[in-house]
């Protein structure tokens, strides 16, 4: 279950019994319609049917592999719809997510199960506890396995648990329910992998040393069957309430607010407390896959005015003459660096002016891990919001990862 931050799923039931001196406003209160529901839960299904960036409609532009990122225009392949790939920062490297799901205004997200039967008949398939049309859904599961009776093939969870079978305890896994049957993240025409965008390092797996998972698999919830996206075990942790742990995904705004066109920063654990040290050396990360990189809580970092930190800068390569120009026009001076490096592509370092000229990249004041955020930006300047986002890392520490 994930519940409202503040927010109590009651709804008062006053009455509306007018007293002789007060009838007249009492009968427009009783009228008048309900406050708009700020708890809000965006899924797949509805972040495409808003037309979110986080989704790209098959054969529509790949933005951030199209200009001003890139010199030419990059479509998704026309075969399916898919999830955009986000380039990031984490431990002081490159890393990437996709989105899945949007929280607005809840205080936790809640681990719900999932059925998975050992053997059976044809048929048999994994079972959702809840659907993603409640707001208790989440995409963060603990497997429960169980032995089907001779013959039956279960399609709820009302079935699974009337029918008695003994349920044994598995780990968590990460599977976001969608009705796209054919749904993957966004690859562009023609592309035999994914990539993550700017440096173009592989997502996912990597097509030289490994063979490409399957990702887009079906499923039974309430009856019906669904699909949902893989991204496997050992992706998340939760507490004894079965509440998932967050951690903070970093975003970038001007000193006056505005948000800027920037990749987000991954953190590793709580304000103050991450767990690793800003340079990959971390703990929770099980089989190459970091734990703490599925549920994130959005936080705002407002960058220091020139007048605070006059050598403020974001990285671009000489070769990218257009992200120059955007990056020019968000405010920054987008300093020709000495020398170009793909990795640190709108990468924000409080020394950048002076620095990207020195061609000592790897020196400079980077504002890439949850650690250098924290020890070079005053707290002040860095704060919660009421935004949560289910965004799995499909790279970390330069490494694909995938289900």
């Amino acid at each position: 279950m994930a519940k409202g931050r503040g927010h109590d799923e009651r709804r008062s039931r006053d009455s509306c019994t007018p007293r002789v001196a007060l009838i007249g406003l009492l009968l427009l209160a009783c009228a008048a319609p309900p406050a708009p529901d700020p708890w809000t839960l965006w899924t797949i299904d509805t972040l495409f049917a808003r037309g979110d960036p986080a989704t790209v409609p098959a054969a529509a532009t790949l933005r951030l592999l199209s200009p001003p990122y890139a010199e030419t225009t990059v479509t998704q392949t026309s075969s399916n719809n898919g999830l955009t790939v986000f380039p990031a920062f984490s431990e002081g490297q490159t890393a990437a997510y996709v989105t899945t799901e949007v929280w607005q205004n809840f205080d936790e997200v809640w681990v719900q199960p999932l059925y998975i039967p050992l053997g059976g008949p044809s048929g048999s398939r994994p079972v959702f506890g809840v659907d993603a049309s409640t707001r208790f859904y989440s995409p963060y599961w603990q497997i429960w396995f169980y032995t089907p009776p001779q013959g039956a093939v279960f399609k709820s969870a009302k079935e699974v648990l009337d029918s008695g079978v003994a349920l044994t305890p598995g780990p968590g896994k990460f599977c976001a329910i969608t009705r796209d049957a054919g749904l993957l993240p966004a690859m562009p025409q023609g592309a035999d992998h994914w990539v993550r965008r700017l440096s173009g390092e592989p997502v996912i797996y990597d097509p030289a040393t490994q063979p490409r998972p399957s990702m887009n698999n079906a499923a039974y919830v309430d009856g019906e069957l669904v699909w949902f996206i893989d991204l496997g075990t050992n992706r998340f942790t939760w507490s004894d309430a079965l509440i998932v742990d967050e951690t903070p995904l970093f975003t970038f705004t001007r000193s006056d607010g505005t948000p800027l066109d920037l990749p987000k920063v991954g953190g590793t654990g709580p304000w103050r407390h991450p767990s690793c040290d800003g340079h990959g050396n971390c703990l929770g990360v099980v089989g190459g896959k970091p734990q703490f990189g599925a549920l994130w809580r959005i936080w705002t970092v407002s960058l220091p005015p020139a007048s605070q930190a006059p050598s403020l800068d974001v990285y671009v390569p000489q070769a990218q003459p257009q992200l120059q120009a955007y990056v020019r026009a968000m405010g920054f001076a987008a300093t020709p660096p000495a020398r170009d490096d793909s990795q640190y592509t709108l990468r924000v370092a409080l020394d950048g002016k002076s620095c990207f000229t020195s061609g000592n990249l790897a020196r400079c004041q980077w504002l890439d891990s949850q650690n250098a955020i924290q020890d070079l930006i005053p707290d002040w300047r860095a704060y919660e919001t009421g935004t949560l986002v289910s965004c799995p890392l499909v790279l970390f520490n330069g490494k694909a990862i995938g289900p």
